[in-house]
């Protein structure tokens, strides 16, 4: 149960951050091209356009999310192997001492 509580931490922080930098991600993308790029367009095309575009920041969360729920659990079954392993090794050690 111990090692399921790790992993699930592990996953929610993940899914947090990646939230975080995606949501930053989506807001540069949306300052730092989208608005410059319909600087050039036409009034009529230009709402249009900014008004889709304006979804990046919500994408680019989502895909955060997904990205760091993965890098998330992987993290955290390492870190179950990683004690499991340790302990292991312990008990093997204290085997050779006797």
């Amino acid at each position: 149960m111990k090692s399921f509580a790790v992993m699930l931490e592990r996953a929610t922080l993940g899914a947090f951050v990646g939230a975080v930098i995606g949501w930053l991600a989506g807001i540069a993308y949306y300052f730092l091209i989208s608005v410059p790029s319909a600087e050039n367009m036409s009034p009529m095309y230009r709402d249009s356009f900014l008004c889709a575009e304006g979804q990046a920041p919500m994408a680019f969360a989502m895909l955060g999310i997904i990205v760091g729920i993965i890098l998330g659990s992987r993290i955290g079954n390492g870190i179950v192997i990683g004690r499991k392993r340790s302990e292991r090794d312990e008990k093997t050690h204290d085997m050779w001492l006797w």
